[in-house]
């Protein structure tokens, strides 16, 4: 069961950064500085996520990749405020876990 949560983890990091950065999903300038924390956030965090999953107790993993899955939903409808408001909230969520600490670029968005 960990192997499979692990491989869903991991396939979630993989699959969804390369939407992330995808430049021609840009948006208007009026949301510019929002798109770059969001692209920049889901990139910066699944990375951080990825390499520490073995760190990452279960019930943390499930509410990050909830987290994270909503994170990226919501930058493909290009409701980047959102996006940022959701990573800020797993980046707190992971502080609290005493994770944060831990993970790679652990900067405020």
């Amino acid at each position: 069961m960990t192997r499979l949560k692990n491989f869903t983890l991991a396939l979630c990091c993989t699959s969804l950064v390369g939407c992330a950065s995808d430049e021609l999903l840009a948006p208007d300038l009026d949301n510019n500085k929002s798109y770059s924390r969001c692209s920049q956030g889901l990139v910066e965090i699944y990375t951080a996520v990825a390499a520490q999953k073995e760190n990452i107790p279960p019930k943390v993993k499930q509410r990050l990749v909830s987290l994270l899955i909503a994170a990226e939903i919501d930058s493909q409808l290009k409701s980047y405020p959102f996006c940022v408001d959701k990573l800020e909230r797993a980046r707190l969520f992971l502080k609290q876990a005493k994770l944060g600490n831990r993970l790679a670029g652990n900067t405020k968005l």
